[in-house]
């Protein structure tokens, strides 16, 4: 097809044609993959390799390229690439929204934002309320195993409360006797409160049934009630 690719000129089924042939190989060289994008530069095949080279700009730590791709699409490894590139250049201004907005997922994120979030816990911007705010992000979903994972990042008796919702969300019947031994505090408040919300989503009878139980034992605030009424 190379050698009429000259009289092709303007068909436009010819970029997916050398699109073919380029991604032939497992590892198509950087400067090809940058040829293509500078001749294709508004198709849909150009967009996709901009994130490709993004990923390689910063294994390169070419991070000027990286800002240069002006990617704008809500792909989070590549949202996480453009932060990273930004806090290499001293360029973060609006970094902390942005690594915040990352931040508050209820799922895991790539090893592409590690990163970005490191920088946003050594700036002492991801302190335990923004940890909360995740782990009731992914105690809504039922995701016990990662609410675990993130009770790791919150110190003292807050961890303990976190690795208690876990357990809660896990096995409520198991945990009901055990609740009326928690500490009367926020946190352990709030963890049953998350976790009685979560349940009502599957079986409202039993969430009912253990509101009634842990009331009189936990001083719910108005907040935590209106998670689970």
């Amino acid at each position: 097809w190379a050698e009429q690719a000259k009289d092709l000129r303007g068909y436009p089924l010819l970029p997916w044609v050398e699109h073919a042939t380029l991604m032939q190989t497992a590892h198509p060289d950087t400067s090809a993959i940058e040829n293509f994008v500078r001749r294709h530069p508004q198709t849909y095949l150009a967009a996709e390799l901009r994130h490709l080279l993004a990923k390689r700009y910063v294994e390169g730590k070419r991070w000027q390229d990286v800002l240069n791709l002006e990617l704008t699409t809500a792909d989070i490894e590549s949202r996480c690439r453009v932060l990273s590139a930004r806090i290499a250049l001293d360029e973060t201004t609006l970094v902390a929204d942005a690594a915040k907005a990352l931040w508050l997922t209820p799922n895991s994120l790539p090893t592409a934002c590690d990163p970005t979030i490191d920088w946003l816990r050594k700036q002492g911007q991801l302190n335990q309320d923004l940890i909360w705010q995740r782990i009731a992000l992914t105690a809504q979903k039922g995701q016990a195993t990662f609410v675990r994972q993130l009770a790791n990042q919150l110190e003292g008796g807050q961890r303990l409360a976190a690795q208690r919702l876990a357990d809660l969300l896990l096995d409520p019947g198991k945990q009901r006797s055990a609740v009326r031994k928690w500490p009367n505090d926020a946190a352990h408040q709030h963890a049953v409160a998350l976790a009685v919300a979560r349940i009502a989503r599957r079986d409202d009878e039993l969430a009912a049934s253990l509101w009634r139980d842990f009331s009189p034992h936990l001083s719910f605030g108005d907040d935590d009630k209106a998670l689970m009424l």
